[in-house]
């Protein structure tokens, strides 16, 4: 499998391309719904609650030697407005 190369400042940078963003967006939808209710046990048991981005593939490390470049558009906007609902509720 081919990896896009882009070159950067004279270092070789490879990109894991992302595919598939209409079923990313549904994922990020779903991690956001999952997120909006506070859990009040974790909560009053290890006094912190706190939520990470667990979207794939922005959430996981390669195993290859590319990198996964940062959400774009439209993912990156439901992202940031998804850490602020959650925030707010």
């Amino acid at each position: 499998m081919q990896w896009p190369v882009v070159r950067h400042l004279r270092k070789t940078v490879r990109y894991k391309k992302i595919r598939g963003l209409k079923r990313k967006v549904a994922n990020i939808q779903n991690w956001i719904n999952e997120y909006l209710e506070l859990n009040v046990e974790h909560l009053n048991e290890y006094k912190y609650e706190y939520t990470k981005v667990y979207v794939d593939p922005w959430d996981n490390l390669t195993l290859t030697n590319s990198q996964i470049p940062e959400p774009k558009g439209k993912a990156k906007k439901d992202i940031l407005n998804g850490l602020e609902k959650i925030y707010d509720s």
